[in-house]
């Protein structure tokens, strides 16, 4: 008999939760939604063949805002070029 180990569905990779706290320090999320998209990605992510978990939503940039998938997480600063 085997016994399974069940798996948090909010758990995510350090580089997952580097990339979003990076968002929110640049100051392209807020830290309300720097958490709601943690919440977000850790339930949407699954467990890989490698045993690391995964999260295959894109994240997109458009009229400067910030999505995951249908999810809108912040608005990013006007940004000039010269």
């Amino acid at each position: 008999m085997t016994t399974a180990t069940p798996q948090t569905a909010a758990v995510l990779e350090p580089e997952t939760r580097k990339f979003v706290d990076s968002l929110a320090a640049a100051g392209w999320l807020k830290l309300g939604a720097a958490s709601i998209a943690k919440l977000a990605l850790g339930i949407t992510s699954h467990e890989g063949p490698d045993g690391k978990r995964s999260v295959d939503t894109p994240i997109s940039i458009q009229n400067r805002r910030i999505s995951a998938g249908a999810i809108k997480l912040g608005q990013m600063p006007e940004m000039k070029l010269y």
